[in-house]
């Protein structure tokens, strides 16, 4: 399986108010895929870097490193601000973050706890806060909360999926 590297992707929105629920648990489960996934792996594979690319750890690491972006995106939305907070491009924090000396469930645990804040501010919006869109500073797209939800989503299946390549490897 060839996975399409993330920068060339390209989405189309918007995606449906109805499709909330559905997208909220999508997001609930990604800590629950990524524990089962690395459940039994032994150590040297977690740490294993592919073709000078991410490790398994590392991967991880830029989801929970991605997660306060998320926050802040979502906050823009429900604030109304005129625009949303870019991310780096570079993905400096990731590189400099050195996750591959850390155990694997600390690094799970954290993203855990930086998602249930992202799940937390969810679950407690109104509807009003649904209708209001922002330009994405990378797409040029404007998004909703619901659009944001879904991209969301599918950087946590791009990491998974990349990690079950290693791992099948």
């Amino acid at each position: 399986m060839n996975i399409t590297p993330w920068f060339d992707r390209s989405f189309s929105f918007p995606i449906a108010i109805d499709q909330f629920p559905f997208l909220l648990q999508r997001l609930q489960c990604t800590e629950l895929r990524v524990q089962a996934l690395t459940q039994y792996l032994p150590e040297w594979q977690l740490n294993l870097k592919p073709d000078g690319k991410w490790s398994i750890k590392e991967h991880i690491g830029h989801m929970l490193i991605m997660e306060p972006l998320w926050q802040h995106r979502f906050k823009d939305l429900i604030n109304k601000h005129t625009t949303m907070t870019p991310a780096d491009l570079n993905n400096t924090a990731t590189h400099e973050a050195r996750f591959n000396q850390y155990n694997i469930s600390r690094i799970i645990n954290q993203f855990k706890q930086q998602r249930l804040k992202t799940l937390h501010l969810l679950a407690k919006l109104e509807t009003s806060a649904f209708e209001y869109t922002l330009l994405h500073p990378r797409l040029h797209l404007p998004m909703r909360i619901t659009d944001l939800m879904y991209f969301v989503a599918e950087h946590d299946d791009h990491h998974i999926n990349t990690i079950k390549q290693f791992k099948n490897s």
